[in-house]
């Protein structure tokens, strides 16, 4: 008969360990507590205070310059701002030509020629460049010899003819003095006057006037003209 199998044999019971004393179990919790504030801490610092900047790297090259973008629409005006101050006044131009305004002409003499009828002593001459009027502004200077009881008259004028003195006591375009035959004898008396007045031309041209005068009235061979002048300004019409 077979010898019967071994039986297992009961594993021997460990000694059990003290369980730790409460004091130390309550240190290592303190001490994890501590340890996870300062982590937290430390994370937040990190975030809090930036840390010391890095070295500036070297510019890198300029790019090219890219195509010109096309023009965008034109935007609405602005408002108009406010004037500015005047500035200087600028230097003075060229003359420039003639306008066609007035022309004028001029004629004097001086020197002594006796009245006899009638008589010219001096002419002007004017060339306008269209139709329009002249006037002729006048002055003579005569002497006079008057005897008492004769009156004395005479008479001057401008005129288109050297042979014209035909006069109207009513006739604005010629200038009439006397002595009156009441003053007494004198045998130079000094007699002067200024005369205005207009002659219309058709057409541009030359054109001369004749300053006359004549004794209508006690002519004596002492009766002199002494100085005379005419002054012819042209208007265009």
């Amino acid at each position: 008969m077979p010898a019967p199998a071994p039986q297992p044999q009961p594993m021997p019971m460990q000694p059990m360990s003290a369980p730790p004393a409460p004091g130390s179990s309550k240190m290592g919790m303190g001490l994890s507590v501590v340890a996870v504030i300062l982590a937290v801490l430390a994370l937040i610092m990190s975030l809090v205070i930036p840390g010391p900047a890095g070295v500036q790297g070297t510019a890198g090259a300029t790019g090219a310059t890219g195509a010109t973008g096309a023009t965008g629409a034109t935007g609405a005006t602005g408002p108009q701002g406010p004037q500015g101050p005047v500035g200087p006044t600028g230097a003075t131009g060229p003359q420039g030509p003639p306008g066609p305004g007035s022309i004028m002409a001029y004629s004097e003499r001086v020197g002594t020629v006796a009245m006899a009828g009638c008589t010219n002593y001096l002419s002007v001459t004017i060339t306008v460049p269209s139709a329009g009027n002249v006037t002729l502004v006048s002055s003579m200077h005569v002497w006079i010899e008057h005897t008492n009881g004769i009156t004395d008259g005479w008479v001057f004028m401008t005129r288109t003819t050297a042979v014209d003195c035909g006069i109207s006591f009513a006739d604005p375009t010629s200038a009439l003095n006397e002595v009156s035959g009441a003053a007494p004898t004198d045998g130079t008396i000094n007699m002067a006057g200024a005369l205005t007045n207009m002659y219309p031309v058709l057409a541009a041209g030359t054109y001369t006037y004749y300053l006359n005068s004549d004794m209508y009235s006690g002519q004596s061979a002492g009766d002199t003209i002494v100085n005379g002048s005419v002054i012819a300004t042209f208007f265009p019409g």
